[in-house]
């Protein structure tokens, strides 16, 4: 991790963020992609150097009766999630080459080498590509105990606007 300056002459003075207030369009992945292309070029037109999506943006957020019942993904939401470099992530991706922003999104992926697990994610996406993902570290209801694994780490991308780190929702009032 490098450390900035507070008078760093190479990032930018100000740093104009768009907080989307977002929701998906359940279980349609295509259409929702298309509703996210909309808003972030309406936050680029607006001047936004960084858009930030809520947590499981790409997928559906909302209670599984399989999941609940299995205490694990159930088959439909492992079908559904996808790798941090797929096809909606790739989707995702050109958004902020096309529009010059960067974006931070939040989906449900799967685990690259166990298919079994999913993470709660967001992904630090810029005008050059995808720079990692950060995986919610407190998971806070069976809502998402019952779906998701935590992660364990705690990334910092370095990106054009400066150091950026996430969290996700209830990583707030538990901190790492």
């Amino acid at each position: 991790m490098s450390e900035h300056s507070i008078e760093d002459a190479s990032l930018p003075s100000v740093v104009k963020v768009g907080c989307v207030n977002f929701e998906s369009i359940p279980r349609n992945k295509a259409a929702t992609l298309e509703k996210r292309l909309q808003v972030t070029r309406d936050a680029a037109h607006q001047g936004c150097d960084l858009v930030v999506f809520p947590e499981l943006a790409i997928n559906t957020w909302g209670s599984c009766e399989s999941c609940a019942r299995l205490h694990l993904p159930c088959e439909w939401h492992l079908a559904k999630a996808q790798l941090a470099h797929g096809p909606s992530s790739d989707a995702v991706a050109a958004f902020p080459r096309e529009l010059d922003i960067h974006v931070i999104d939040g989906f449900e992926e799967r685990d690259e080498d166990d298919a079994s697990v999913l993470y709660n994610s967001a992904a630090m996406v810029t005008p050059d590509g995808l720079l990692g993902t950060y995986r919610k570290w407190h998971l806070g209801i069976p809502l998402e105990t019952d779906r998701f694994t935590p992660g364990s780490s705690l990334p910092v991308f370095e990106t054009r606007l400066g150091p950026i780190g996430i969290q996700i929702g209830y990583d707030f009032y538990c901190g790492p």
